[in-house]
């Protein structure tokens, strides 16, 4: 896993490049194809998103414990993992990511033909 990551931050700059050059010839309507696209796939850049939308003005600092957590929420969404248990001090994102992103993110990628149910708990008989 650490021959992953390392490799990755290259391949990600080199990415970065050449997505940088694409996005300055598209049309504002393309890039936002593009950035629909991106974020329907990324679960890491769908939580930057999310963030910046639930926090305006705050910023948003990557870190290795919000990858750990990202990585994590990937495998359930993959269905690899069952049940998960994450423990973090407060204020590191886990509420965001595993109770604000993650349903959204699963809730995005239902095809209407495919049945869902989400339940909540009230006081009401």
């Amino acid at each position: 896993m650490k021959n992953r990551r390392s490799t990755r931050g290259v391949y990600k700059a080199i990415d970065q490049i050449s997505t940088e050059g694409l996005l300055a010839r598209l049309s504002p309507a393309a890039r936002r194809r593009y950035l629909d696209s991106v974020l329907a796939d990324d679960f890491s850049a769908f939580v930057m998103k999310v963030f910046e939308t639930v926090s305006p003005g705050d910023e948003f600092r990557p870190n290795w414990h919000i990858d750990g957590m990202t990585y994590a929420a990937e495998l359930v969404i993959d269905g690899k993992i069952k049940r998960l248990i994450t423990t973090v001090p407060p204020r590191h994102l886990k509420s965001i990511i595993f109770s604000v992103a993650l349903p959204a993110f699963l809730l995005g990628k239902i095809r209407p033909s495919e049945s869902s149910a989400s339940a909540t708990p009230t006081n009401s008989p």
